[in-house]
């Protein structure tokens, strides 16, 4: 199962790097997850936009076949732990927009 952060979304949107594109490809989209928090932060990027009703109708249909799982305290938790992991990964900082080029998978595999 995929986890998608909110770069991975806008990166497949855009189709920029074609790693994401073959794992999307790759995986079923049941197997693929969008957590709140991301569909929040992808929203929020289309009301900014100056293409608001365009964007609108992209996300939508970007979003409709996955499963957008709930944000509770279990995975603020969990998030909390993975983030503070990788920010003292090898003594560097660690941000989602630099997660590329510190060789870190831009989606999160979770097993069951």
């Amino acid at each position: 199962m995929y986890y998608l952060d909110t770069n991975t979304c806008i990166y497949f949107m855009k189709g920029m790097y074609q790693s994401i594109l073959d794992a999307f490809k790759a995986h079923k989209p049941e197997d693929i997850k969008i957590p709140a928090l991301v569909k929040a932060e992808l929203l929020l990027g289309v009301e900014k936009s100056d293409k608001k009703k365009h964007n609108q109708i992209l996300y939508a249909k970007f979003l409709e076949p996955f499963e957008i799982i709930s944000f509770d305290d279990e995975a603020a938790i969990l998030y909390a732990t993975i983030r503070a992991a990788l920010e003292n990964r090898d003594g560097k900082k660690w941000h989602p927009r630099n997660a590329q080029y510190q060789g870190i998978q831009s989606y999160t595999r979770i097993e069951n």
